[in-house]
């Protein structure tokens, strides 16, 4: 009965630290618990991370692929008429140099108190304004000429943009040839400085555009 007490009372001498290594054992568990709670919210806050992203680089590149698209249809289309204009230029030299001659002509305006020769090349114009425009994409103003005799003020001046005003300041060239309006002033549309690459005013401009370049590679490719 004494090894009995002895025993007991011996066992009952190790109990405090059997409790203190028990209790620091579930201390540290609970601390890995927490840990692992931890790691679980950051790995789904990466994950939702990483699906953002894709969903952000799948636009992206959706994008990018469409606008690739229409400057390849774009390319061929210049393609296209380059070629064609260069077989024009070789099969009919005697039409450029006719033409040339006519462009070359001024035209005469007469007034009621005396004669002003005013030589002016609209065509020409036009045609050296949207080529510098298509090869650096960079639009200058329309510019008119100033006479200081006050019968100028007799000609009617040429009205573009949203606001129906004749052309002064900055203005930038719809690229849609169809464009009823044409010319535009930065102002009216927002923009401070020459846009890159091809602009339009509208979309519906855009989209004629683009359905018409369309058509003209189908008609060459047929």
């Amino acid at each position: 009965m004494s090894d009995i007490r002895y025993s007991f009372l011996n066992t009952l001498d190790y109990l405090p630290c059997d409790i203190v290594r028990t209790l620091w054992l579930l201390q540290t568990l609970d601390g890995k618990l927490r840990d692992l709670d931890q790691s679980d919210e950051q790995f789904k806050y990466y994950g939702d991370n990483l699906k953002t992203q894709s969903r952000f680089l799948g636009d992206l590149v959706g994008k990018e692929t469409g606008r690739l698209q229409d400057q390849t249809q774009e390319l061929e289309f210049q393609l296209i008429v380059k070629k064609r204009y260069n077989t024009f230029l070789k099969n009919k030299p005697h039409l450029i140099k006719k033409l040339n001659k006519k462009l070359k002509k001024p035209a005469v305006i007469k007034t009621r108190k005396n004669k002003m020769k005013l030589s002016i090349n609209l065509k020409q114009l036009r045609k050296e304004v949207i080529k510098e425009h298509r090869s650096n994409s960079i639009t200058p103003t329309p510019t008119s000429d100033k006479s200081n005799n006050n019968n100028s003020n007799d000609i009617p001046e040429d009205i573009y943009c949203w606001c129906q005003q004749p052309s002064f300041g900055d203005m930038v060239a719809c690229d849609n040839d169809n464009c009823p309006r044409e010319w535009f002033h930065y102002s009216c549309v927002g923009i401070t400085k020459p846009p890159k690459g091809k602009w339009f005013c509208s979309t519906k401009c855009q989209k004629e555009w683009k359905t018409k370049s369309r058509q003209n590679i189908k008609q060459h490719r047929n």
